[in-house]
């Protein structure tokens, strides 16, 4: 990702200016393509190659098990332990008015979802206000296909929490050729 795709660069320059947690995660399985470390070095740019230098890589894992547990030590890396305990506990806390579902995903039948709480719980925790005031947030969801983005996404959107905190929710599908002007 780091050398082919301009908005990941682009991600990753803003979160080292800013100063933030930054936890890699890369392929591990051969038969999805595994991230081969020295050929993405080769192709970083100078600036870029320090992360893939000096920054630990998680496994991505696909089994539930594997993947909660891939998942809760990303919230721990990242230093968001603290704040996971803060949303779920707010998550329980007062009802509210809720956010309308956009047309777009209420098709979307979750009964057969296979819960994948702490990935739901990590996208929760970075869409939700923190103590300070000035808290925004953009996730961006990447990856190939078949790995659970959109129904991730789908079921946080779906999720009281966070349709208590915003008063609208949109949903925007954005394809692989949205780039520049075409966003």
């Amino acid at each position: 990702m780091i050398a082919s795709i301009a908005a990941g660069q682009f991600e990753i320059r803003e979160a080292i200016a800013l100063h933030k947690p930054m936890v890699l995660v890369h392929e591990s399985d051969p038969r999805f393509g595994a991230f081969d470390f020295r050929a993405a070095r080769e192709k970083a740019p100078p600036d870029l190659q320090d992360v893939l230098d000096n920054h630990e890589s998680l496994p991505f894992r696909r089994r539930g098990y594997e993947r909660d547990g891939m998942l809760q030590t990303l919230i721990e890396h990242a230093g968001f332990k603290t704040l996971l305990q803060a949303a779920q506990a707010s998550a329980t806390a007062t009802a509210t008015e809720l956010a309308k579902v956009p047309t777009e995903i209420q098709h979307f039948d979750l009964e057969s979802f296979h819960d994948r709480p702490v990935q739901t719980v990590l996208v929760e925790l970075l869409l939700l206000p923190k103590q300070d005031e000035r808290f925004t947030s953009c996730v961006v969801m990447h990856g190939m296909g078949g790995t659970g983005k959109t129904v991730t996404a789908v079921a946080v959107v779906q999720g009281r929490a966070v349709r208590a905190h915003f008063s609208h929710i949109y949903w925007l599908t954005v394809g692989a050729d949205a780039v520049g002007g075409k966003i």
